[in-house]
């Protein structure tokens, strides 16, 4: 039993090591250090709550597990609610409807919030399969847009310019 949980803390700093890297995680990594914050934070909620003295670290451990947490179920909170709000202008965009000026602009921040916030997490904890699948699909489309309004761009020069030398 010991042996396991020697084998277990080298793991957990295997990946967190991978993580202070930049390193990708593939979801069994995510959830090894997911289980091992709430193991972490039950140690140590319990041993505060049996009255047992703890360590000044101790109690700031346990206070920034506890952030930590909070904070990553807000922000899978809010991205949650963001790409529900994309996807329901993507199914009207689909079934013909009009989609306003103000709409496009709100799921195009939408997509550019919820890339940069993938790329922070995965800067600082790495992002499990389906989170990196769906960055890089963000990233496709974003970058297709930016194409696009190149393209745009290019033309709208291109025009400028072949008016001004026939003036």
């Amino acid at each position: 039993d010991k042996f396991r949980e020697q084998q277990y803390l080298a793991e957990v700093a295997r990946i967190a090591e991978k993580t202070r890297r930049g390193d990708h995680l593939d979801d069994e990594e995510v959830r090894v250090l997911t289980r091992y914050r709430d193991e972490e934070i039950a140690r140590l909620e319990k041993k505060s709550a049996s009255g047992e003295s703890m360590s000044h670290e101790e109690v700031m451990t346990l206070n920034k597990l506890k952030e930590r947490k909070s904070y990553e179920a807000r922000q899978e909170s809010d991205a949650q609610k963001q790409l529900e709000r994309v996807d329901a202008l993507v199914e009207k965009s689909k079934r013909g409807e009009r989609i306003t000026f103000y709409e496009r602009l709100e799921m195009h921040r939408t997509m550019e919030r919820e890339a940069a916030r993938l790329e922070a997490k995965d800067d600082e904890m790495g992002l499990d399969d389906a989170e990196l699948r769906a960055y890089r699909k963000l990233r496709a489309q974003l970058d297709e847009r930016k194409a696009k309004e190149e393209q745009q761009r290019r033309r709208r020069e291109a025009y400028k310019t072949s008016s001004e030398n026939t003036a």
